[in-house]
């Protein structure tokens, strides 16, 4: 099997607006390839917020090649392959809005998402966040790098693996119950918002909540204006 994990770096609020990829190609558990390419963002524009995050500055990124002509260097490892980012209904996205943009057809991939896996397969933790699982596993990296979160997710991927006792990413999602989205070259792009976004079991049913007690102390300090204890 092959899988291309990925990451980036977006310079506006348009997500077509890809300065930055990072990429690691995993294929038979063996790592056989990694890539970082700065682009020159479409359109073509940086918001100081977006580059206080992650760094990158117009002067860095106005002499460098457009994302179609990156895309024809690196598509060879995003086609017939599955693709893992962490939150992957962002980089996706970003991913499908800049081949819109260039008119280019979707790869022929698979998706799917560390952030789900993680929350499915990792209990207890306050959130799942990329450098909260790295600071979990003791993942050094340097963030918002787009090949730096691309390893930082392989790791974790590693890592949940390990906590699950597996070696196989495929048996994970057949574990933990994740469906991977589809990509396919007709332009469909299935199944991000139930891939990323479904955590019901991980959720706290609140009509299942009962006291614990049967009178309510209305003198503790606690209490609440609606008359519940906090």
């Amino acid at each position: 099997m092959k899988y291309t994990f990925f990451d980036v770096e977006t310079a506006n609020n348009k997500q077509s607006s890809i300065c930055s990829i990072g990429y690691i190609v995993l294929e038979n558990n063996q790592i056989i390839g990694e890539g970082y390419h700065l682009v020159k963002p479409e359109p073509f524009y940086m918001d100081y917020f977006n580059t206080q995050i992650h760094g990158i500055t117009k002067e860095m990124v106005e002499k460098e090649p457009t994302f179609d002509v990156v895309w024809e260097k690196i598509k060879p490892h995003f086609n017939d392959t599955t693709l893992v980012a962490h939150f992957a209904q962002f980089d996706t996205r970003c991913l499908r809005d800049v081949l819109d943009a260039y008119h280019i057809e979707y790869p022929n991939a698979q998706y799917t998402c560390t952030y789900t896996l993680a929350r499915r397969g990792v209990k207890g933790l306050f959130n799942y966040k990329l450098d909260t699982l790295a600071q979990y596993y003791g993942i050094q990296f340097s963030h918002h790098n787009a090949l730096e979160d691309t390893k930082a997710c392989y790791e974790v991927m590693m890592n949940v693996l390990k906590d699950n006792h597996l070696e196989d990413i495929e048996e994970l999602h057949k574990l933990l119950k994740v469906q991977k989205g589809v990509i396919k070259p007709n332009g469909e792009w299935k199944g991000t918002k139930s891939l990323c976004l479904n955590h019901k079991d991980n959720r706290i049913d609140i009509a299942s909540i009962q006291p614990t007690v049967e009178v309510i102390d209305e003198n503790n300090h606690y209490l609440c204006a609606w008359g519940m204890i906090i």
